[in-house]
């Protein structure tokens, strides 16, 4: 599955990562860097190529630049900027503020892959197709990350308490089983003629049911599994129904 989406991303293989031991900053080069953190505050910039960055823990400043790249921000409050490019950024946990930029960005804010088996990976990896990013869709997510999509056609993995902005271009706001009810993932600017909105559950559970009430005074739908809301679409207006919300079944097959 990596190797698939590295090549559709155009990402090149780097030869080495670079440590930053000290928990200070490093600037990349206009080729293709990698860079793994501490878990201090760690600061990092790929400026060109395809990179990899990864914070591992702290509260961690990390910036993409041009180029198609892979940014781990993991544990922390962190800051993260795809800048322009294709790019795939992981917040992990903690509130982080994530910035996708220009591009067909995939970001995944509700932190429900499978970090022992990333971190492993990291540590040891000496080309990006080392990496093992998949998901554990048994666990719940973090919450309250804060995600800008940017432009360009993007997907957002949204968690509790997430808040979505999706800019310009088609995107698709994946929610799911692993949304604390009550707890909701909110989208601010859904745009029904472009945009998708899918809610994944366990396919060995029942398909849950879920319904929308429209809030009149407010405009916004507020999608709801047992009468708590899992999803809310700011300023959806009174066209929004149910059948906008696509169910897709997943089972826990690792890899």
């Amino acid at each position: 599955m990596i190797a698939v989406l590295l090549a559709l991303m155009g990402l090149g293989i780097l030869s080495m990562f670079a440590g930053d031991d000290d928990g200070g900053g490093d600037e990349g080069t206009e080729g293709a860097d990698g860079y793994l953190g501490t878990e201090e505050a760690n600061t990092f910039s790929g400026n060109g190529g395809s990179d990899l960055l990864a914070g591992f823990g702290g509260d961690d400043v990390l910036s993409g630049g041009d180029g198609g790249d892979w940014i781990f921000a993991l544990d922390g409050n962190d800051s993260v900027s795809g800048d322009s490019g294709n790019d795939v950024i992981v917040g992990g946990e903690g509130a982080d503020t994530l910035a996708g930029g220009t591009g067909n960005d995939f970001v995944e804010a509700a932190n429900v892959i499978d970090e022992p088996a990333l971190l492993e990976s990291l540590k040891s990896a000496r080309a990006l197709t080392d990496i093992v990013f998949q998901y554990d869709l048994s666990q719940p997510s973090d919450a309250g990350d804060l995600v800008d999509l940017g432009e360009g056609n993007d997907t957002v993995v949204m968690g509790s308490d997430d808040t979505i902005t999706g800019g310009s271009g088609a995107d698709k706001f994946s929610g799911g089983d692993w949304i604390e009810p009550g707890n909701a993932a909110i989208i601010s600017d859904y745009d029904a003629d472009e945009d998708v909105i899918t809610f994944a559950y366990d396919a060995n559970d029942p398909t849950p049911v879920l319904d929308v009430f429209l809030n009149k005074q407010t405009g916004h739908a507020h999608v709801r599994s047992g009468n708590q809301d899992v999803v809310v679409v700011e300023n959806a207006g009174s066209d929004f129904t149910i059948s906008m919300i696509k169910l897709t079944p997943y089972s826990h097959n690792k890899g």
